[in-house]
């Protein structure tokens, strides 16, 4: 292969490249507005719900060809099961009331490492789907302890 057409190929594929894995990664930031809902691992994300828990559950329950992620959801165990081509994650819902809200956290199961983008899909996934509205997870985790004392 000439050296020039391969220099050419290589510095148009890198960038597209590097798009196509980053994008996820840029949407996510994008649609959480700012505001960081998650740990420092992405295993646990929250929200602040503008519906109660029984409309949520029954959206959930309701599939539909605009959803970004295929899932499957149990109303039995609140266990929310993403997929995509090479992976397949579960998180545990938990809905809290606390001054008139409702909150939704939103984690992980299974504490592996996660090599797909699901954990970067999960935001938006939660905004369209329920209308959530990601809320800043360290407050979340402050708001929850001193309800609990």
């Amino acid at each position: 292969m000439n050296p020039i057409v391969f220099v050419i190929l290589f510095a148009v594929c890198v960038p597209l490249v590097l798009l196509l894995i980053f994008m996820p990664v840029i949407k996510d930031k994008k649609v959480r507005n700012g505001v960081v809902n998650t740990d420092t691992f992405s295993r646990n994300y929250t929200y602040v719900l503008s519906r109660s828990k029984e409309i949520v559950i029954g959206l959930l329950s309701q599939k539909s060809d605009g959803d970004i992620i295929d899932y499957s959801f149990d109303q039995s165990t609140m266990i929310i099961r993403f997929r995509n081509l090479i992976a397949t994650i579960d998180y545990q819902l938990s809905f809290y009331s606390i001054d008139n809200k409702t909150f939704l956290k939103v984690s992980q199961i299974q504490l592996v490492y996660d090599k797909s983008n699901i954990p970067y899909m999960i935001n938006r996934f939660f905004i369209e789907k329920i209308g959530a509205e990601p809320v800043d997870y360290h407050y979340f985790e402050r708001l929850i302890s001193s309800v609990h004392e």
